[in-house]
């Protein structure tokens, strides 16, 4: 999990895990340092537990993307970590 800070908020991501328990763990982790500090973090839209989970944290949807790819859709492949946050679309 890495992070930067922006001029509005502190964006987190990428956030990548091999499961949605460690994912919150992760994460909890960042929230509780950055406490009082708005906080941005791009999902996969899949993700909807853990759409839920940071909905439940106070986390609401600012923006969608749209990503898009050539081919069948491989990723993740079975046994390989998830993303749960990306670095933002300006990083591809």
């Amino acid at each position: 999990m890495l992070g930067r800070s922006g001029l509005l908020a502190e964006h987190v991501g990428p956030l990548v895990a091999d499961d949605l328990s460690t994912a919150r763990a992760l994460a909890s982790a960042v929230f509780r340092a950055m406490a009082g500090r708005p906080v941005f973090l791009d999902v996969p839209e899949e993700e909807r537990e853990w759409q839920g989970w940071l909905e439940a944290k106070g986390f609401r949807t600012q923006r969608h993307f749209t990503r898009m790819g050539l081919g069948e859709d491989v990723w993740p492949a079975p046994g390989e970590m998830r993303c749960y946050g990306i670095a933002g679309p300006e990083f591809g």
